[in-house]
């Protein structure tokens, strides 16, 4: 019995919905049916790929079965069984040779059901059948040459229409009319922009619009991918290849906005369901991965590796207490982090600026890359390029004048740097979700040692904070910072205090005596580096004395 080895291929993803996967398989199914002496050995499936290009072969699953039959996988006197010959290849006659003659060298047969032919490895000799493979081969190389051609005839037309501000005939998007106009889906785009911004990832976008839109098939077909095409395509702001031709779904400036955003990545890892405010802020000390914050019923969180808990790929010993990166953040980066809070959020406009101007640039190299291309080709035939050396000339004077003002508008961010923390920085500890996303967006990380703290992604040195243990004779976390000796009996560690919660009255108002005890003996807010030894050991016990006395009038009333 002979094995029979299927192989089939479509050229494009708008195929694959059509029937040309289904035509392939009935053309062999039916096939196989009327040659029972045929057992079928593997199918072997190409989506998306071009036989004309040669993808199948570079990276498909055809390339899967040639290397194969290299290494002697495929038994002499197999058949691999096609639809039609373009199926297997579209390329010129002397690239579609060296793919058969190493099909035909292994003993194996090519069947192309359509037409019910043979060529066996007995075809290369054989004349007639040798014309007739050479003629399909011409044929399917050249059709797709046509089309190739045709496509590319298309688009031109299109983009010199739209050159002219003409709206292309084309497929348009869901939220715009035949005319290029706003339907009364576009809010749909504005929702997924607005959530973007506000932190959330793709996924939890199209939870939430599939909620909003519960009857329209686009949102429902939606899925991450293309959730950020759209987040990532001009189409939103009504442009096609750079030219105006619709309406704008969306603003430039917030489509500015989250491209940066994604650029940097300022949301991985953050969602804004979570209630810790430092989740997602620290790093292992250990293997530089991320930590999560776990906490059973009755006890205090701790801290852990993720790499640790996952797969054991981490040599960290043991947790860390939340606690102690809680106070290390509020005692000693929160200044820091502020800071950079407020130097940033002074500086968005020109930020934004520059999200603007690095896209232009990108188009502009793509564009001085195939006008000199272009260039090369016209000087090695001879003829006059003189327009086209103009052009990347100009072209070239662009992109230095976009750089030029690049570099200025970064000497101007970096002049940014004794503002004072602003009121709107200071204010984030008052909401806590606001808390933790802002402070993703500042892009540092607590690196959490196995008894040590320190940050990275400050423009400044961050102190040390080492924990020396958790003391049972005490019941109490034991830690050191700028020399100085802490311990913190966990009896006053409260969840909700860990949790930012209860510090502002309904009026976002924080209560006098606590505000008072809060801006004048918390390390949170002193200038702790200003101080000597003895000063913040005094500082230590009048805050300890202060807590202590609000802990225990607030469990009284």
């Amino acid at each position: 019995m002979r094995k029979a080895y299927l192989y089939q291929r479509f050229s494009s993803e708008k195929q694959k919905g059509n029937s040309s996967l289904y035509r392939q398989t009935e053309a062999q199914d039916s096939w196989l049916l009327k040659h029972p002496d045929v057992k079928v050995a593997g199918r072997y499936v190409d989506d998306g790929l071009s036989g004309f290009k040669g993808e199948h072969l570079k990276k498909g699953a055809l390339k899967v079965l040639v290397d194969q039959i290299s290494e002697g996988l495929v038994d002499e006197g197999s058949i691999i069984l096609v639809e039609q010959f373009s199926r297997l290849s579209r390329l010129p006659i002397s690239d579609t040779e060296k793919l058969l003659f190493k099909i035909w060298d292994a003993g194996i047969t090519i069947v192309t059901v359509t037409d019910n032919q043979e060529y066996p490895p007995k075809a290369k000799d054989d004349m007639q059948k040798r014309i007739k493979l050479l003629v399909e081969i011409e044929s399917a190389s050249k059709e797709s040459q046509w089309r190739q051609e045709k496509v590319k005839a298309s688009y031109k037309r299109r983009e010199e229409d739209a050159s002219k501000g003409k709206t292309p005939r084309m497929r348009r998007a869901f939220w715009l009319t035949k005319e290029g106009k706003l339907n009364s889906n576009h809010q749909v785009i504005k929702d997924i922009f607005d959530l973007y911004e506000g932190g959330n990832g793709q996924q939890r976008i199209i939870v939430e619009l599939r909620k909003r839109y519960p009857t329209l098939k686009a949102v429902q077909k939606m899925n991450p991918s293309t959730v950020m095409r759209w987040l990532k395509s001009e189409t939103v702001l009504g442009k096609w290849k750079g030219h105006k031709v619709y309406d704008a779904a969306i603003t430039e400036t917030q489509f500015d906005i989250v491209e940066g955003l994604h650029a940097g990545r300022l949301y991985e890892n953050v969602k804004p369901d979570r209630n810790w405010p430092l989740s997602g802020l620290m790093q292992c000390g250990v293997c530089g991965r991320g930590m999560s914050i776990q906490k059973s019923k009755n006890t205090l969180p701790v801290v852990r590796c993720s790499s640790k808990q996952r797969d054991k790929s981490c040599d960290r010993k043991t947790t860390f207490p939340y606690f102690i990166a809680h106070q290390y953040m509020f005692s000693t980066v929160l200044k820091k982090a502020l800071y950079k809070y407020t130097q940033n959020t002074s500086s968005s406009e020109y930020r934004t600026k520059i999200v603007q101007i690095d896209r232009k640039l990108m188009k502009l190299r793509s564009k001085v890359s195939e006008e000199k291309a272009h260039y090369k080709k016209a000087t090695s035939q001879g003829k006059t390029a003189g327009i086209l050396l103009d052009m990347i000339i100009e072209t070239g004077e662009e992109i230095t004048e976009l750089e030029n003002e690049r570099v200025e508008i970064k000497e101007a961010i970096s002049k940014i740097k004794s503002l004072p923390i602003s009121k709107e920085a200071g204010d984030l500890v008052l909401t806590p979700r606001s808390f933790n996303l802002e402070m993703h967006k500042l892009d540092f990380k607590i690196v959490v040692g196995e008894d040590r703290l320190t940050t990275i992604g400050l423009a400044e040195a961050t102190p040390a904070m080492i924990y020396r243990g958790y003391s049972r004779r005490t019941l109490s976390y034991n830690y050191s910072l700028a020399g100085m000796e802490f311990e913190f009996p966990t009896k006053w560690i409260k969840e909700s205090a860990l949790m930012l919660e209860n510090i502002a009255n309904e009026n976002g108002e924080l209560p006098k005596s606590y505000s008072e005890a809060f801006r004048k003996n918390n390390l949170a807010v002193s200038d702790l580096d200003s101080l000597s030894a003895e000063d913040k050991l005094i500082r230590q016990k009048e805050t300890v004395a202060k807590l202590s006395a609000l802990l225990e009038e607030n469990k009284n009333s």
